[in-house]
């Protein structure tokens, strides 16, 4: 009920869907349903460990008798308790991989009989990149493996059917949000050139490094962020050098050091983290040469 589920719920219930919220905090699923019913979309709250079986089987039904059926579940459950391998604990192990994939095998496993006899469904499982290991994460890079081929297995198994199966990774999901707000109108977004209109008015350049959207929320960068997005994001893969980048961005690049680029290029990540975990991770450092923008695979 907060997060990445959170986006997705209410997105799912501002294009009509009649949406479950599922958290083992009944408060946080109530919290994220009253949004959704306050902005007019539809919603129910039902508190579940989803790592018991017996209340797993029991959310199910209470959803069916709701609303008679389930056309799609979607599995975002994640904890971490990191630690390097020598030291884990064996209780944080089993209560990573119960977690983080057991509830997934349960939720599958339950919701499965109803949409093969209605011969209907999707099942989507985020999963994330660490399944191709972390240092520190011998636990939460296992659990994300097995949703990984978890999500395999159900496709065999249930592919036959017409029900989809699909795993993501919480950047392929932030990438699919870009990609659809790319679709939705005029508003800018980190992937696409920059449109110097809004609603038929000339932007400054202030106003309109203000409005730069990414993963729908606004960075609010300063001019001098909003230029060196700019000019990397246009040329990806391009390896920009600090004298380079102090040409585009500023009007008298002698006036400034390699360290006002390096600064503001620190902000610019910044921003970028605080919106998607990882996203930073766009613009790299050449050491020794630059910068890089690596734009996320859709």
């Amino acid at each position: 009920a907060s997060g990445i589920g959170k986006a997705i719920v209410k997105r799912l219930a501002a294009h009509g869907a009649k949406t479950v919220v599922v958290d083992i905090n009944q408060g946080n699923a109530d919290k994220t349903a009253a949004e959704i019913r306050a902005n007019q979309g539809h919603a129910i709250a039902i508190g579940c460990n989803v790592t018991d079986k017996v209340e797993v089987q029991a959310m199910v039904q209470q959803v069916l008798d709701k609303h008679k059926q389930i056309d799609i579940l979607i599995n975002n459950v994640g904890i971490v308790r990191d630690n390097y391998i020598t030291k884990m604990p064996e209780e944080d192990w089993d209560l990573v991989i119960d977690t983080n994939l057991k509830s997934y095998f349960l939720c599958s496993q339950a919701v499965a009989p109803h949409m093969r006899e209605r011969e209907y469904g999707r099942i989507v499982n985020v999963s994330s990149r660490a399944w191709l290991g972390n240092v520190g994460q011998a636990n939460y890079a296992a659990a994300k493996g097995g949703v990984v081929s978890l999500t395999r297995v159900l496709g065999l198994e249930l592919g036959g059917d017409d029900y989809v199966t699909k795993p993501f990774s919480p950047r392929e999901v932030a990438a699919r949000v870009r990609a659809i707000l790319r679709r939705s109108g005029p508003c800018a977004v980190m992937e696409k050139e920059y449109q110097p209109t809004a609603q038929g008015k000339e932007l400054s350049l202030d106003d309109l490094s203000k409005r730069i959207i990414y993963g729908g929320y606004r960075l609010d960068l300063t001019a001098h962020e909003f230029k060196l997005a700019a000019v990397l994001i246009r040329h990806p893969g391009q390896v920009f050098s600090r004298e380079q980048l102090l040409d585009h961005a500023w009007e008298d690049p002698g006036a400034v050091t390699d360290r006002t680029v390096d600064a503001h290029i620190k902000s610019l990540r910044a921003k970028l983290r605080a919106v998607e975990l990882g996203a930073e991770e766009m613009i790299q450092t050449r050491r020794g040469l630059g910068y890089v923008y690596s734009p996320v695979e859709n």
